[in-house]
C-alpha cells in the first residue's frame, strides 16, 4: 500500500490531486553504505528475494534460508519446506504469505519523518516476518534481525517523485 499513514498536508494533497501532476513520497530503506549507487534502482520484495545478488537475496542464502516464490513455501537449513497460505496458524505464516502474495511492492510515506515506523530503521519488516515463521516452525534460536543489524547498515530516506494521472484515470480512482 503506497499511503499508510496521512497527516494533513499529506490528505490535502490526495485531495486535491487534479491540481497537481505529480506527488511525493518517502521510502525507507537499511543499506550497505559501499553499495549506495544500486539505491537509485528501487525493486519489489519479490525481486530482491529471487535475486541472489541483492543485499536481501544473499542474506537469506548465508543464513540458510529459502523462499520459493513460485511453490509460496520456506524452507530453513535441511528441514522440510513450510507452506505458506492465507489463514494459517500461526498466524506469522498468514502474514509472509500476504506479503509474497498481495504486499510486496514498494512502500512509501506521504510524510518525510518516519524513522521511527516499525523496524525499517534497523532492518527490513520482511526479515522480521521471516524471523518469527523461522522461530516458530523450526527448532531453532536464529535471530535474523540481530544479524542484520550487525552489518551496520545505514538507514536511508529516499524521496519519489511519481506522476499523478487525469482523473478520468481508472488508476486513480482505484488509488482513491
Amino acid at each position: 500500500m503506497l499511503f499508510d499513514l496521512l497527516n494533513d498536508t499529506s490528505k490535502h494533497q490526495l485531495d486535491n490531486l487534479e491540481e497537481f501532476d505529480k506527488f511525493i513520497f518517502y521510502h525507507y530503506t537499511t543499506f550497505d553504505d559501499n553499495k549506495i549507487e544500486e539505491l537509485i534502482h528501487l525493486r519489489s520484495l519479490i525481486d530482491l528475494i529471487n535475486d541472489k545478488n541483492s543485499q536481501l537475496g544473499k542474506f537469506l542464502i548465508e543464513n540458510d534460508v529459502t523462499v520459493d516464490i513460485s511453490n509460496l513455501t520456506v524452507k530453513f537449513r535441511n528441514e522440510p519446506p513450510i507452506l505458506l497460505k492465507s489463514g494459517a496458524d500461526p498466524v506469522c505464516i498468514n502474514n509472509l504469505y500476504q506479503r509474497l502474495t498481495t504486499d510486496y511492492t514498494i512502500s512509501g510515506f506521504l510524510i518525510d519523518d518516519f524513522w521511527d515506523y516499525s523496524s525499517i530503521s534497523e532492518y527490513p519488516e520482511i526479515i522480521y516476518t521471516l524471523n518469527d515463521v523461522i522461530n516458530k516452525s523450526f527448532i531453532t534460536d536464529i535471530d535474523l534481525c540481530e544479524k542484520w543489524k550487525s552489518r551496520n547498515f545505514s538507514t536511508y530516506q529516499i524521496k519519489c517523485i511519481a506522476p499523478v494521472a487525469s482523473s478520468n484515470s481508472p488508476q486513480l480512482k482505484k488509488i482513491l
